[in-house]
C-alpha cells in the first residue's frame, strides 16, 4: 500500500479500517519492486529511500504505515508538516521506543478523554 495516507483510511459503522485509494498499489503485485524516473505519492507519507531512488519495496510499505500509525497516536497532522518537522516527530517516537517509555509521553492528550 505505497504511500498510505491517513485521509484516505475510512472507518465503517464496525470500526474496521478500509483503505478508498489505491493509486500506486495497482500499479504493483504483492512482492515486487519498481523503480519510477519520477516520485509519485504525498509528502510525509513517503520513504526517505523513495523520494532518493525512486524505488517503491515493501520497506515502503512499512514506512508509510507506520507514518499513519504516528499520526494517528500523536494527533499530529503529518501532511501539514514540513520534512524537519515530520523527522522531529519520528525521532520522537524513537526516543519513547528506546527508553522503554510508556506511549502516553507521546500520544494525543485527547485519546485520554
Amino acid at each position: 500500500m505505497h504511500a498510505w495516507q491517513l485521509p484516505n483510511i475510512l472507518m465503517t459503522e464496525n470500526l474496521e479500517p478500509k483503505h478508498s485509494d489505491f493509486g500506486l498499489a495497482k500499479m504493483l503485485g504483492m512482492e515486487e519492486s519498481k523503480v519510477f524516473t519520477d516520485v509519485r505519492g504525498t509528502m510525509g507519507y513517503m520513504d526517505p529511500e523513495y523520494l532518493s531512488n525512486a524505488k517503491l519495496t515493501c520497506a515502503s510499505d512499512i514506512y508509510s504505515f507506520g507514518i499513519v500509525a504516528l499520526q494517528l497516536l500523536s494527533g499530529q497532522k503529518v501532511i501539514e508538516l514540513d520534512l524537519d518537522a515530520r523527522d522531529q516527530l519520528i525521532r520522537k517516537a524513537k526516543d519513547v521506543s528506546a527508553a522503554n517509555r510508556p506511549l502516553t509521553d507521546f500520544q494525543d492528550p485527547s485519546l485520554n478523554r
